[in-house]
Protein backbone atom coordinates (compact mmCIF):
# COMPACT_ATOMS: atom_id res chain seq x y z
CA UNK A 1 0.00 0.00 0.00
CA UNK A 2 2.88 2.30 0.70
CA UNK A 3 4.62 1.49 -2.65
CA UNK A 4 7.47 -0.21 -1.02
CA UNK A 5 8.18 -2.93 -3.78
CA UNK A 6 8.17 -0.23 -6.56
CA UNK A 7 10.37 2.35 -4.65
CA UNK A 8 12.54 -0.83 -4.22
CA UNK A 9 12.80 -1.77 -7.61
CA UNK A 10 13.22 2.24 -8.85
CA UNK A 11 16.20 2.30 -6.84
CA UNK A 12 18.03 -0.66 -8.28
CA UNK A 13 16.98 0.54 -11.21
CA UNK A 14 18.53 3.84 -10.98
CA UNK A 15 21.55 3.70 -9.19
CA UNK A 16 24.49 3.66 -11.33
CA UNK A 17 26.51 1.37 -8.16
CA UNK A 18 24.15 -1.45 -8.26
CA UNK A 19 23.87 -4.17 -11.53
CA UNK A 20 21.07 -6.75 -11.23
CA UNK A 21 21.96 -10.40 -12.34
CA UNK A 22 20.54 -13.39 -12.33
CA UNK A 23 21.55 -16.49 -10.17
CA UNK A 24 22.03 -17.96 -13.49
CA UNK A 25 25.19 -15.52 -14.68
CA UNK A 26 26.58 -15.50 -11.42
CA UNK A 27 26.75 -19.11 -11.54
CA UNK A 28 28.32 -18.64 -15.15
CA UNK A 29 30.99 -16.29 -14.44
CA UNK A 30 32.20 -17.35 -10.71
CA UNK A 31 33.43 -20.74 -9.48
CA UNK A 32 32.12 -22.21 -5.61
CA UNK A 33 34.60 -20.78 -3.13
CA UNK A 34 33.75 -23.71 -1.26
CA UNK A 35 31.05 -26.37 -0.11
CA UNK A 36 28.59 -25.56 2.76
CA UNK A 37 25.45 -27.17 3.70
CA UNK A 38 22.55 -24.76 5.72
CA UNK A 39 20.30 -25.97 8.46
CA UNK A 40 16.95 -26.43 7.75
CA UNK A 41 15.69 -23.38 9.73
CA UNK A 42 13.88 -20.15 9.17
CA UNK A 43 14.59 -16.18 10.11
CA UNK A 44 15.77 -16.01 13.67
CA UNK A 45 12.90 -14.87 15.88
CA UNK A 46 10.97 -17.95 14.63
CA UNK A 47 13.48 -20.61 15.67
CA UNK A 48 12.98 -19.15 18.95
CA UNK A 49 9.31 -19.06 19.24
CA UNK A 50 9.58 -22.64 18.16
CA UNK A 51 11.07 -23.83 22.01
CA UNK A 52 8.82 -24.52 24.81
CA UNK A 53 7.43 -21.56 26.20
CA UNK A 54 9.82 -21.61 29.15
CA UNK A 55 12.85 -22.08 27.04
CA UNK A 56 12.10 -19.52 24.62
CA UNK A 57 11.04 -17.24 27.73
CA UNK A 58 14.51 -17.46 28.85
CA UNK A 59 16.33 -17.20 25.23
CA UNK A 60 14.45 -13.95 24.53
CA UNK A 61 15.38 -12.64 28.04
CA UNK A 62 18.98 -13.91 26.52
CA UNK A 63 19.02 -12.30 23.43
CA UNK A 64 17.36 -8.82 25.06
CA UNK A 65 20.67 -8.91 27.37
CA UNK A 66 23.51 -9.29 24.41
CA UNK A 67 21.68 -7.15 22.50
CA UNK A 68 22.27 -4.15 24.83
CA UNK A 69 25.87 -6.09 26.14
CA UNK A 70 27.74 -8.50 24.44
CA UNK A 71 31.60 -7.68 25.40
CA UNK A 72 32.28 -11.38 24.29
CA UNK A 73 30.58 -11.17 20.84
CA UNK A 74 28.37 -14.35 21.56
CA UNK A 75 25.04 -13.21 20.11
CA UNK A 76 25.82 -13.84 16.46
CA UNK A 77 26.20 -17.78 17.70
CA UNK A 78 22.81 -17.75 19.93
CA UNK A 79 20.65 -20.56 17.91
CA UNK A 80 17.02 -21.05 18.70
CA UNK A 81 15.19 -24.12 18.09
CA UNK A 82 14.02 -26.09 14.87
CA UNK A 83 10.94 -25.28 13.18
CA UNK A 84 9.38 -28.87 13.86
CA UNK A 85 9.39 -28.00 17.60
CA UNK A 86 6.01 -26.38 16.78
CA UNK A 87 4.65 -29.75 15.90
CA UNK A 88 5.57 -30.83 19.38
CA UNK A 89 4.46 -27.54 21.24
CA UNK A 90 1.10 -27.49 19.72
CA UNK A 91 -1.33 -30.76 19.31
CA UNK A 92 -3.22 -28.92 17.36
CA UNK A 93 -0.24 -27.97 14.53
CA UNK A 94 0.76 -31.80 14.62
CA UNK A 95 -2.72 -33.24 13.94
CA UNK A 96 -2.88 -30.45 10.94
CA UNK A 97 0.42 -31.51 9.82
CA UNK A 98 -0.03 -34.99 10.13
CA UNK A 99 -3.40 -34.69 8.10
CA UNK A 100 -1.35 -32.67 5.35
CA UNK A 101 1.02 -35.40 4.99
CA UNK A 102 -1.68 -38.26 4.59
CA UNK A 103 -3.18 -36.47 1.85
CA UNK A 104 0.31 -36.11 0.68
CA UNK A 105 0.49 -40.00 0.86
CA UNK A 106 -2.58 -41.09 -0.32
CA UNK A 107 -2.42 -38.81 -3.70
CA UNK A 108 1.23 -40.58 -4.26
CA UNK A 109 -0.19 -44.02 -4.31
CA UNK A 110 -3.58 -42.39 -6.40
CA UNK A 111 -4.18 -44.10 -9.44
CA UNK A 112 -6.39 -41.36 -11.82
CA UNK A 113 -5.83 -39.95 -14.24
CA UNK A 114 -4.04 -36.65 -14.63
CA UNK A 115 -7.45 -34.11 -14.54
CA UNK A 116 -8.11 -35.87 -11.48
CA UNK A 117 -4.95 -35.83 -9.90
CA UNK A 118 -4.17 -31.90 -11.00
CA UNK A 119 -7.56 -30.39 -8.62
CA UNK A 120 -6.28 -33.32 -5.93
CA UNK A 121 -2.60 -31.52 -6.01
CA UNK A 122 -3.77 -28.20 -6.24
CA UNK A 123 -5.58 -28.45 -2.75
CA UNK A 124 -3.02 -30.33 -1.24
CA UNK A 125 -0.46 -27.71 -2.30
CA UNK A 126 -2.90 -25.11 -0.43
CA UNK A 127 -2.94 -27.11 2.72
CA UNK A 128 0.25 -26.24 3.49
CA UNK A 129 0.04 -22.76 3.40
CA UNK A 130 2.93 -22.56 6.20
CA UNK A 131 1.01 -19.54 8.22
CA UNK A 132 -1.10 -22.16 9.85
CA UNK A 133 0.98 -24.42 11.14
CA UNK A 134 3.09 -22.29 13.84
CA UNK A 135 2.58 -19.20 16.08
CA UNK A 136 5.28 -16.16 17.22
CA UNK A 137 4.66 -12.43 17.02
CA UNK A 138 1.33 -13.37 14.83
CA UNK A 139 -1.93 -15.10 14.66
CA UNK A 140 -0.90 -18.37 13.14
CA UNK A 141 -2.26 -21.55 14.28
CA UNK A 142 -4.51 -19.31 16.68
CA UNK A 143 -6.29 -17.73 13.98
CA UNK A 144 -9.45 -19.92 13.77
CA UNK A 145 -9.86 -18.97 9.65
CA UNK A 146 -6.61 -19.88 8.90
CA UNK A 147 -7.02 -23.21 10.31
CA UNK A 148 -10.29 -23.51 9.08
CA UNK A 149 -9.13 -23.03 5.15
CA UNK A 150 -5.89 -25.55 5.23
CA UNK A 151 -8.42 -28.05 6.57
CA UNK A 152 -10.80 -26.65 4.01
CA UNK A 153 -8.54 -27.95 1.15
CA UNK A 154 -7.03 -31.09 2.87
CA UNK A 155 -10.60 -32.54 3.46
CA UNK A 156 -11.62 -31.43 -0.02
CA UNK A 157 -8.51 -33.51 -1.55
CA UNK A 158 -9.45 -36.63 0.61
CA UNK A 159 -13.01 -36.24 -0.82
CA UNK A 160 -11.73 -36.47 -4.09
CA UNK A 161 -9.35 -39.10 -3.11
CA UNK A 162 -12.31 -41.39 -1.64
CA UNK A 163 -14.72 -40.97 -5.04
CA UNK A 164 -11.48 -41.90 -7.40
CA UNK A 165 -10.48 -45.07 -5.17
CA UNK A 166 -14.35 -46.10 -3.70
CA UNK A 167 -16.44 -44.24 -7.35
CA UNK A 168 -20.03 -43.66 -6.36
CA UNK A 169 -20.59 -46.06 -4.38
CA UNK A 170 -21.26 -45.91 -0.37
CA UNK A 171 -18.39 -47.19 1.28
CA UNK A 172 -17.35 -47.48 4.83
CA UNK A 173 -14.34 -47.61 6.41
CA UNK A 174 -13.42 -48.97 9.79
CA UNK A 175 -9.53 -49.54 10.45
CA UNK A 176 -6.36 -48.79 12.66
CA UNK A 177 -4.19 -46.27 11.12
CA UNK A 178 -1.03 -44.69 12.04
CA UNK A 179 -1.73 -41.15 12.25
CA UNK A 180 0.56 -39.46 14.51
CA UNK A 181 3.88 -41.33 12.76
CA UNK A 182 4.69 -41.72 16.28
CA UNK A 183 4.50 -45.75 16.33
CA UNK A 184 1.15 -45.87 18.05
CA UNK A 185 -2.19 -46.82 16.01
CA UNK A 186 -5.29 -44.65 16.00
CA UNK A 187 -8.79 -45.69 14.22
CA UNK A 188 -10.35 -44.43 11.53
CA UNK A 189 -14.24 -44.52 10.91
CA UNK A 190 -15.08 -43.30 7.08
CA UNK A 191 -18.26 -43.06 5.06
CA UNK A 192 -19.22 -40.70 1.97
CA UNK A 193 -20.59 -38.11 4.95
CA UNK A 194 -18.29 -38.04 7.45
CA UNK A 195 -14.53 -39.07 8.39
CA UNK A 196 -13.53 -39.50 12.28
CA UNK A 197 -10.47 -39.82 14.05
CA UNK A 198 -10.46 -41.54 17.17
CA UNK A 199 -7.48 -42.08 19.49
CA UNK A 200 -7.32 -45.50 21.89
CA UNK A 201 -4.98 -43.10 24.16
CA UNK A 202 -7.22 -41.60 26.03
CA UNK A 203 -10.33 -42.91 23.74
CA UNK A 204 -10.97 -38.96 22.22
CA UNK A 205 -12.21 -37.94 19.15
CA UNK A 206 -9.23 -36.15 17.14
CA UNK A 207 -11.09 -34.94 13.99
CA UNK A 208 -14.43 -35.27 13.07
CA UNK A 209 -14.89 -34.19 9.29
CA UNK A 210 -18.10 -33.44 7.28
CA UNK A 211 -16.97 -34.63 3.76
CA UNK A 212 -19.93 -32.55 1.58
CA UNK A 213 -19.36 -29.23 3.50
CA UNK A 214 -15.11 -29.78 3.79
CA UNK A 215 -15.39 -28.91 7.68
CA UNK A 216 -13.83 -30.68 10.54
CA UNK A 217 -15.82 -29.59 13.89
CA UNK A 218 -13.12 -30.57 16.07
CA UNK A 219 -10.90 -27.59 15.44
CA UNK A 220 -10.83 -25.55 18.65
CA UNK A 221 -7.41 -24.41 19.98
CA UNK A 222 -6.51 -25.10 23.57
CA UNK A 223 -5.34 -22.48 25.84
CA UNK A 224 -1.45 -22.79 25.74
CA UNK A 225 0.38 -20.44 28.51
CA UNK A 226 2.60 -18.34 26.30
CA UNK A 227 5.87 -16.12 26.84
CA UNK A 228 3.46 -12.79 27.01
CA UNK A 229 0.77 -13.74 29.14
CA UNK A 230 3.69 -12.94 31.66
CA UNK A 231 3.72 -9.38 30.73
CA UNK A 232 -0.32 -9.29 30.58
CA UNK A 233 0.01 -10.10 34.17
CA UNK A 234 2.41 -8.09 35.58
CA UNK A 235 1.47 -5.17 34.12
CA UNK A 236 3.58 -4.54 31.30
CA UNK A 237 1.47 -3.06 29.24
CA UNK A 238 0.37 -0.75 26.31
CA UNK A 239 -3.31 -0.37 25.74
CA UNK A 240 -3.54 0.18 22.11
CA UNK A 241 -6.55 -0.02 19.42
CA UNK A 242 -7.67 -2.22 16.80
CA UNK A 243 -5.09 -1.14 14.49
CA UNK A 244 -2.29 -1.22 17.14
CA UNK A 245 -2.22 2.74 17.49
CA UNK A 246 -1.35 3.49 21.01
CA UNK A 247 -4.43 4.83 23.57
CA UNK A 248 -2.34 7.11 25.17
CA UNK A 249 1.07 8.82 25.31
CA UNK A 250 3.97 6.80 26.40
CA UNK A 251 7.96 8.09 27.86
CA UNK A 252 9.40 5.69 26.43
CA UNK A 253 11.14 6.43 22.98
CA UNK A 254 11.05 4.17 19.85
CA UNK A 255 8.35 1.10 19.62
CA UNK A 256 8.01 -1.47 22.45
CA UNK A 257 9.42 -4.62 21.49
CA UNK A 258 8.36 -7.77 23.25
CA UNK A 259 11.40 -7.37 25.73
CA UNK A 260 9.72 -4.33 27.15
CA UNK A 261 5.63 -3.38 27.49
CA UNK A 262 3.96 -5.37 24.94
CA UNK A 263 0.59 -4.03 23.08
CA UNK A 264 -2.46 -4.99 23.93
CA UNK A 265 -5.91 -4.45 21.98
CA UNK A 266 -9.12 -3.31 23.46
CA UNK A 267 -11.01 -6.01 25.37
CA UNK A 268 -8.34 -7.98 26.83
CA UNK A 269 -7.40 -8.36 30.52
CA UNK A 270 -5.34 -10.23 32.60
CA UNK A 271 -8.87 -12.58 33.57
CA UNK A 272 -8.69 -13.97 30.43
CA UNK A 273 -5.62 -15.42 30.96
CA UNK A 274 -6.94 -19.23 31.51
CA UNK A 275 -4.59 -22.16 30.70
CA UNK A 276 -6.15 -25.81 29.57
CA UNK A 277 -4.37 -28.96 30.78
CA UNK A 278 -5.59 -31.24 28.55
CA UNK A 279 -6.06 -30.56 24.45
CA UNK A 280 -9.43 -29.54 23.73
CA UNK A 281 -11.01 -32.60 21.62
CA UNK A 282 -14.58 -34.63 21.45
CA UNK A 283 -15.64 -37.01 23.58
CA UNK A 284 -13.25 -36.95 26.42
CA UNK A 285 -14.32 -38.37 28.80
CA UNK A 286 -14.12 -37.45 32.81
CA UNK A 287 -15.09 -39.24 36.12
CA UNK A 288 -16.13 -37.06 39.33
CA UNK A 289 -17.17 -38.13 42.87
CA UNK A 290 -20.81 -37.72 42.99
CA UNK A 291 -22.25 -33.81 43.52
CA UNK A 292 -18.61 -32.68 41.98
CA UNK A 293 -20.62 -30.67 39.01
CA UNK A 294 -17.93 -27.93 37.43
CA UNK A 295 -19.46 -24.60 37.59
CA UNK A 296 -17.13 -23.81 34.35
CA UNK A 297 -17.71 -26.76 31.60
CA UNK A 298 -14.38 -25.39 30.79
CA UNK A 299 -13.17 -26.37 34.13
CA UNK A 300 -14.00 -29.88 34.44
CA UNK A 301 -9.89 -30.43 35.18
CA UNK A 302 -10.45 -29.06 38.62
CA UNK A 303 -13.10 -31.68 39.61
CA UNK A 304 -13.32 -34.48 38.15
CA UNK A 305 -10.40 -37.08 36.66
CA UNK A 306 -10.12 -37.39 32.50
CA UNK A 307 -9.90 -41.20 31.85
CA UNK A 308 -6.68 -40.94 29.59
CA UNK A 309 -4.99 -44.09 29.87
CA UNK A 310 -5.07 -46.57 27.07
CA UNK A 311 -8.47 -47.80 25.68
CA UNK A 312 -8.45 -50.97 24.57
CA UNK A 313 -10.09 -51.99 21.62
CA UNK A 314 -13.18 -54.13 21.69
CA UNK A 315 -14.06 -54.83 18.63
CA UNK A 316 -14.89 -53.38 14.88
CA UNK A 317 -18.54 -52.67 13.00
CA UNK A 318 -18.99 -52.09 9.47
CA UNK A 319 -21.65 -49.30 10.00
CA UNK A 320 -19.17 -47.98 10.15
CA UNK A 321 -18.47 -48.39 13.89
CA UNK A 322 -15.92 -49.30 16.66
CA UNK A 323 -15.81 -50.32 20.62
CA UNK A 324 -13.77 -49.42 22.96
CA UNK A 325 -13.29 -50.31 26.84
CA UNK A 326 -11.47 -49.09 30.02
CA UNK A 327 -11.33 -48.83 33.93
CA UNK A 328 -10.27 -45.83 35.20
CA UNK A 329 -10.97 -43.45 37.74
CA UNK A 330 -13.10 -45.70 39.55
CA UNK A 331 -15.30 -46.47 36.50
CA UNK A 332 -15.79 -49.46 33.97
CA UNK A 333 -16.68 -47.69 30.99
CA UNK A 334 -17.68 -49.13 27.63
CA UNK A 335 -17.96 -46.69 24.71
CA UNK A 336 -19.56 -47.08 20.71
CA UNK A 337 -19.15 -44.44 18.31
CA UNK A 338 -20.64 -45.09 14.47
CA UNK A 339 -21.27 -42.84 11.99
CA UNK A 340 -24.69 -42.42 10.18
CA UNK A 341 -25.48 -44.29 7.46
CA UNK A 342 -27.28 -41.53 5.28
CA UNK A 343 -25.86 -37.99 7.12
CA UNK A 344 -22.54 -36.83 8.98
CA UNK A 345 -23.47 -37.82 12.50
CA UNK A 346 -22.03 -39.65 15.31
CA UNK A 347 -23.67 -41.93 17.58
CA UNK A 348 -22.09 -41.99 21.19
CA UNK A 349 -23.23 -44.58 23.63
CA UNK A 350 -21.64 -44.57 26.67
CA UNK A 351 -22.52 -47.42 29.46
CA UNK A 352 -20.32 -47.01 33.27
CA UNK A 353 -20.48 -48.51 35.96
CA UNK A 354 -18.79 -47.68 38.97
CA UNK A 355 -16.07 -49.67 40.69
CA UNK A 356 -15.90 -48.19 44.73
CA UNK A 357 -18.41 -46.22 45.14
CA UNK A 358 -20.97 -43.37 43.03
CA UNK A 359 -19.27 -41.49 40.53
CA UNK A 360 -20.65 -38.95 37.59
CA UNK A 361 -19.09 -39.41 34.05
CA UNK A 362 -18.90 -36.60 32.00
CA UNK A 363 -18.23 -36.24 28.48
CA UNK A 364 -16.56 -33.19 27.15
CA UNK A 365 -17.22 -32.01 23.25
CA UNK A 366 -15.07 -28.96 22.23
CA UNK A 367 -17.06 -27.93 18.59
CA UNK A 368 -16.41 -25.37 16.24
CA UNK A 369 -19.62 -24.13 15.60
CA UNK A 370 -19.11 -20.62 15.87
CA UNK A 371 -16.47 -18.02 14.21
CA UNK A 372 -16.20 -17.27 17.81
CA UNK A 373 -17.92 -19.41 20.60
CA UNK A 374 -20.07 -15.96 21.74
CA UNK A 375 -21.78 -15.83 18.30
CA UNK A 376 -23.62 -19.41 19.18
CA UNK A 377 -27.39 -19.26 18.77
CA UNK A 378 -29.29 -21.79 20.79
CA UNK A 379 -33.26 -22.91 20.43
CA UNK A 380 -34.44 -24.62 23.80
CA UNK A 381 -37.94 -24.48 22.15
CA UNK A 382 -38.77 -21.26 22.44
CA UNK A 383 -37.05 -19.93 19.38
CA UNK A 384 -33.48 -19.09 18.60
CA UNK A 385 -31.58 -16.78 20.75
CA UNK A 386 -27.95 -15.68 21.40
CA UNK A 387 -26.70 -18.19 24.12
CA UNK A 388 -22.56 -18.70 24.17
CA UNK A 389 -23.11 -20.42 27.30
CA UNK A 390 -25.56 -22.11 29.00
CA UNK A 391 -26.83 -24.90 31.04
CA UNK A 392 -29.98 -28.12 29.98
CA UNK A 393 -31.75 -30.58 30.96
CA UNK A 394 -32.85 -32.97 28.70
CA UNK A 395 -36.08 -34.55 28.19
CA UNK A 396 -37.21 -35.40 25.34
CA UNK A 397 -36.46 -33.04 22.48
CA UNK A 398 -33.03 -32.80 20.93
CA UNK A 399 -31.41 -29.39 21.74
CA UNK A 400 -30.26 -26.76 18.64
CA UNK A 401 -27.32 -24.73 17.98
CA UNK A 402 -26.25 -22.53 14.95
CA UNK A 403 -23.09 -20.25 14.85
CA UNK A 404 -22.01 -17.97 11.88
CA UNK A 405 -25.21 -17.98 10.53
CA UNK A 406 -24.09 -21.55 8.98
CA UNK A 407 -23.17 -24.14 11.11
CA UNK A 408 -26.23 -26.28 12.62
CA UNK A 409 -25.62 -28.98 15.57
CA UNK A 410 -27.89 -30.99 17.01
CA UNK A 411 -27.79 -32.71 19.79
CA UNK A 412 -29.68 -35.46 21.37
CA UNK A 413 -29.41 -37.37 24.79
CA UNK A 414 -31.37 -39.68 27.09
CA UNK A 415 -33.48 -37.80 29.37
CA UNK A 416 -32.04 -36.62 32.57
CA UNK A 417 -28.74 -35.97 30.95
CA UNK A 418 -27.46 -32.74 31.94
CA UNK A 419 -25.81 -30.27 29.81
CA UNK A 420 -23.27 -27.03 30.05
CA UNK A 421 -21.77 -24.97 27.18
CA UNK A 422 -19.58 -22.21 27.69
CA UNK A 423 -16.61 -20.66 24.98
CA UNK A 424 -12.99 -20.77 24.61
CA UNK A 425 -11.16 -17.66 24.08
CA UNK A 426 -7.61 -17.22 24.03
CA UNK A 427 -5.11 -14.79 24.30
CA UNK A 428 -2.87 -14.31 21.65
CA UNK A 429 0.04 -12.24 19.70
CA UNK A 430 -0.80 -10.23 16.72
CA UNK A 431 1.06 -7.49 14.51
CA UNK A 432 -1.46 -5.32 16.24
CA UNK A 433 -1.23 -6.55 19.57
CA UNK A 434 -2.67 -9.22 22.25
CA UNK A 435 -5.94 -9.62 20.97
CA UNK A 436 -8.65 -12.21 22.57
CA UNK A 437 -9.84 -14.92 20.02
CA UNK A 438 -12.75 -17.06 20.02
CA UNK A 439 -11.77 -20.93 19.15
CA UNK A 440 -15.03 -22.73 19.47
CA UNK A 441 -17.52 -24.06 22.53
CA UNK A 442 -16.90 -26.57 25.18
CA UNK A 443 -19.66 -28.34 25.02
CA UNK A 444 -20.08 -30.76 29.11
Amino acid sequence: GKGWLKTFFERLQDDPRVRTVHLSERLDRHAPTGRIYPPTASYPELTVWAMPTAARARMESLLHELAVEDPRGLLRDVRGGHWRGFLAKYPEVHRLHKRMLRVSRRLAACAGDADEIEPIRRDLYLGQCNDAYWHGAFGGIYLPHLRRAVERHLIRAERALDRIEHGKDRFTIARPIAFHADGSEQIELANAHARVLIDPAGGAILGWDLMNACENWVAVMQRHEEPFHTDLREGRIIRVDDEGIPLESSDEDGVPTIHGAVRVKPGVEAEDLEVDRHTRTASILWSGPAGSDPEDPRRIEQCAQALDGTWDVVSFAPTPGIELATVQGGLRVTGRFALGATNSSIDCTLEAAAVDGPRVLYSEWNLFVGWTGEDLECDQGDGWSNCPSGQHRFKEAALEFRGGGERHLGIEAPAGTRLSWAPVLTVSSSEAGLERIGQGTCFL
